[in-house]
């Protein structure tokens, strides 16, 4: 993501330009949402044997166009509380982290009077294939979710990495499309328009793909493909969704290093499996009470094998199962959990919603680990035991 990091000063000025903007026509034709979020988190460090306690202050403002109907634009603003420690003074100060997660522009065009494509354009989401953490369809940001997932999130998406993209959706037909996208990198510093920015990034170095989505039968399947240039890794990827009684999804993605057909000296290129499988479905246990099961695998056949995407890819099957249930409408208990049962290790975690009223919720959540240092998670080590409480606040 990009990021800046500031004090007083920074937010003197984000407050400064909201505050400009306001009153101007503009507001009217756009929807400004903002949240912010306070924690306190106490944390057992396993490898020191000591309990720690640590403050955490987020807030978001999300700007989304209402002035087309056929034109979407989207800005969010991620700030992030902290301190630093003065270069100069060695004093502690006040800092921020601002993010910029989503700055995009998507709209509709119609080609003719009865054929419209959808483009987006800027920094998004776009997720290939489903799953709720694990994924092997996502070859844009990943199988394994585990380092980028909010697991205080309980209603929303765990998973929300954005990237820069251009993407166009093309309808195929009521129930299929194809959607080519392209992945370029973002310059460092300056603006190429002016020549002051980095020059550009070789065409080969950029990452480009495309999926295609159609039904057959009951099952909705995607095939894809996505070609890294700075890694030369090709990735073909399936995912079929269907309703069986309850909703099972999976995805198989075989990752081939180098050129397909081999290198220079004639060598075998390095090939690489990883599948995904997933179940969800709503019980309704009584009136306004309902329980959501889920239950996601990641599977990687053939031993152990190094993927940056993916850090525990070293063991060959990770579990996720989940079970949020909702007794009323401002209530939600989640517990989650991620076991590796190769070496039966775990990480749990329980939490609890309350919405109390108009946007305000109280928050409360606990996490464990399971497990020696030889594995995947340890009570040796530190985030061993958590509990976090604190509030939101959705405007």
């Amino acid at each position: 993501m990009v990021g800046a990091r500031g004090g007083p000063a920074l937010w003197c000025a984000i407050v400064a330009v909201l505050c400009t903007i306001a009153p101007l026509p503009l507001a009217a034709q756009a929807r400004i949402d903002g949240e912010i979020e306070t924690l306190n988190t106490l944390a057992w460090n396993g490898a020191k044997d000591e309990l720690g306690l640590l403050g955490y202050g987020r807030g978001e403002l999300d700007l989304r166009s209402e002035r087309d109907r056929n034109v979407q634009a989207r800005l969010t603003l991620d700030a992030v509380l902290g301190e630093t420690t003065g270069s100069n003074t060695g004093d502690t100060e006040q800092a921020a982290t601002v993010t910029v997660p989503r700055a995009s522009i998507r709209f509709r065009f119609p080609l003719t009077e009865d054929y419209t494509v959808r483009v987006t354009s800027g920094r998004d989401r776009v997720s290939w294939g489903m799953g709720r953490l694990f994924n092997a369809a996502d070859v844009i940001f990943g199988a394994d979710g585990t380092g980028a997932a909010d697991f205080f999130e309980i209603s929303d998406d765990l998973r929300n990495e954005t990237t820069w993209l251009s993407a166009v959706y093309v309808p195929l037909g009521s129930f299929s499309y194809f959607e080519p996208i392209i992945l370029p990198d973002l310059p460092t510093e300056g603006s190429p328009s002016t020549g002051s920015g980095d020059e550009p990034s070789e065409l080969s170095s950029s990452r480009a793909g495309g999926r295609l989505s159609f039904e057959l039968g009951n099952f909705t399947l995607e095939p894809a493909y996505l070609y890294d240039g700075t890694s030369g890794r090709h990735e073909t990827v399936l995912t079929v969704v269907g309703l069986i009684g309850v909703d099972v999804y999976g995805a198989g993605r075989l990752s081939i290093d180098g050129d397909i057909g081999g290198d220079a000296d004639g060598d075998a290129v390095d090939e690489r499996a990883t599948f995904s499988l997933g179940a969800y479905n709503r019980f309704t246990l009584g009136r306004e009470v309902d329980l959501d099961a889920r239950l996601e695998a990641l599977i990687r056949p053939g031993g152990a094998w190094e993927d940056k995407n993916d850090p525990q890819g070293e063991y060959g099957l990770t579990l996720y199962p989940e079970l949020v249930l909702s007794p009323g409408r401002t209530v939600s208990v989640v517990l989650r959990s991620i076991v590796s049962p190769i070496d039966l290790s775990a990480y749990m975690s329980t939490g609890v919603s309350w919405n109390v009223f108009g946007g305000f919720e109280l928050v409360a959540f606990a996490g464990v680990q399971s497990g020696d240092n030889t594995n995947v998670f340890a009570w040796e080590r530190s985030g061993a035991a958590t509990l976090s409480t604190g509030f939101t606040y959705s405007f």
